[in-house]
């Protein structure tokens, strides 16, 4: 089965740094295979036998060994990406300022977060609660931070439990998957 790491809050300039090249030398240790990844931003792909629940733990227990600081991440399956790609609505393709998607994490509460986010109210944006992620859209700012999105995003509350990716990197992991 193939699979998709999203690591929360990594090589953010100076900060919270992982080698993309070391990670996915030690994902091929525990027997992953075709590990590859995309920018260094945290986005890594590779396929496994093992079910999702196995992979999500030991991805775990992995960063919690080489890491000195927290890692959330949301861990996805081919198709559960592929699914929700497929039905997003018509304005994920329009040209907005601005395209997020913001992934639940393992730890997610899925149906808090989507009730906190559908209760947001702005005319200026759209919202889709997918399976995987909840993905957003901005008529007017490119700039994340000044949407509410943005703003709810920073609530610490929150902050641990979505991890956020644009528009073209979330079509570039779909192109890149097999």
């Amino acid at each position: 089965m193939q699979y998709i790491l999203l690591l929360r809050s990594v090589n953010l300039g100076k900060l919270r740094k992982v080698s993309m090249p070391e990670l996915k030398k030690r994902l091929a240790a525990l027997g992953y295979e075709n590990v590859t990844s995309y920018i260094n931003s945290g986005n890594l792909l590779f396929v496994s036998s093992r079910d999702k629940t196995t992979v999500a733990q030991e991805i775990t227990e992995l960063l919690a060994e080489h890491y000195d600081f927290e890692i959330p991440f949301s861990l996805l399956t081919a198709d559960e990406y592929r699914k929700d790609a497929h039905n997003l609505p018509e304005w994920w393709n329009e040209d907005m300022p601005r395209l997020d998607a913001m992934f639940f994490t393992t730890d997610a509460d899925r149906d808090a977060l989507a009730a906190e986010l559908e209760m947001l109210d702005v005319p200026d944006e759209v919202l889709h609660v997918g399976t995987c992620a909840v993905y957003f859209g901005n008529y007017n700012t490119p700039d994340y931070k000044k949407a509410q999105y943005g703003k709810f995003m920073s609530k610490k509350a929150f902050a641990n439990q979505l991890t956020l990716r644009n528009a073209k990197t979330c079509n570039k992991i779909l192109d890149l998957l097999d």
